[in-house]
């Protein structure tokens, strides 16, 4: 009798360990079947603040470069009023109009960079030296065209630019000469400015002049205009592309590389 009730209740006892086990895992598969659910719509809330705040980034960005895009433009027209022959005089009283602290934030200097075959060196730095300044292009290279930055405002804080051939430079070089070739506004990708003591990543940002009118074979004597940017234009830019490469983000990789097609940015994720 007594291994019957023994029996018994080790039987009891096993269907009551079942039944625990049991209800402990159906109580884990819910409590996991929860905590996906929870994590799913943090994600896709996650990814609607991060997808807002994207379109956010790229319209400012859009807005700032337009702008900066703009001054140059009104460059070009202020030399084409003078006949391309704008004089030193002629282009400080220009960008001291355009107010570039007040309406053009981030932009470091705006400026006038001639096209010069070495030929044309010797009668090139005779107009130079007639100037009311010091100029003398530097550094040297073996490329067969030089490119100095010729006029460049504000003066004061963009001195150590002023004679600096962007030609020496394959980044500087390359844009100018695609701007160039192209008749549409291009951008270096980052570089340090000679001027800028801090060494802040920057950029330029050209847009062409051509004597004339635009021609149909953009033949290579023409001058160019350039607008030399840096600050938080560039910022934003890296930021947006470095946030795609930290979170693995095909959307934001996407909207990044779409925006540096749109400018021109063919070397910015370059050092």
């Amino acid at each position: 009798m007594s291994d019957t009730k023994s029996i018994g209740a080790r039987t009891l006892t096993g269907r009551i360990s079942a039944l625990h086990v049991t209800i402990v895992c159906l109580s884990l598969c819910m409590t996991f079947s929860a905590w996906l659910y929870s994590k799913h719509q943090l994600d896709i809330r996650t990814e609607a603040r991060f997808n807002a705040a994207k379109d956010r980034t790229i319209g400012l960005i859009v807005e700032r470069m337009s702008k900066y895009e703009d001054a140059l433009w009104s460059g070009v027209a202020a030399i084409s009023s003078h006949g391309g022959a704008m004089s030193y005089e002629d282009w400080k009283v220009f960008s001291t109009s355009l107010e570039l602290e007040e309406k053009y934030p981030g932009v470091n200097g705006i400026g006038v960079i001639q096209y010069v075959e070495r030929a044309n060196l010797t009668r090139f730095q005779a107009e130079r030296n007639a100037e009311p300044r010091d100029f003398e292009i530097y550094p040297e290279h073996t490329q067969d065209i030089l490119l100095p930055i010729t006029y460049i405002e504000p003066e004061d804080i963009n001195a150590q630019a002023i004679g600096l051939d962007v030609a020496h430079e394959t980044n500087r070089r390359t844009a100018l000469l695609a701007s160039r070739d192209t008749g549409s506004s291009q951008i270096t990708g980052p570089i340090y400015l000679v001027q800028d003591s801090g060494h802040t990543p920057g950029f330029l940002f050209y847009a062409p002049y051509y004597r004339g009118g635009v021609p149909d074979d953009l033949p290579p004597e023409a001058p160019l205009f350039i607008t030399r940017v840096c600050g938080s234009g560039f910022h934003i830019l890296r930021r947006l592309i470095g946030q795609a490469r930290r979170a693995r983000s095909p959307q934001i990789a996407q909207a990044s590389g779409a925006l540096l097609r749109v400018f021109g940015c063919r070397a910015m994720s370059a050092a």
